[in-house]
């Protein structure tokens, strides 16, 4: 199974979350921790 980092979509740094293959977002608010 793959796993990769979430990276925030405003500065592009890696977040502290890790989505897999079969991971399914529907509506999710994401955002940077700095």
């Amino acid at each position: 199974m793959k796993i990769e980092w979430i990276h925030c979509p405003v500065c592009g740094n890696r977040t502290r979350l890790q989505m897999r293959e079969n991971t399914e977002w529907k509506n999710f608010l994401l955002y940077c921790q700095k």
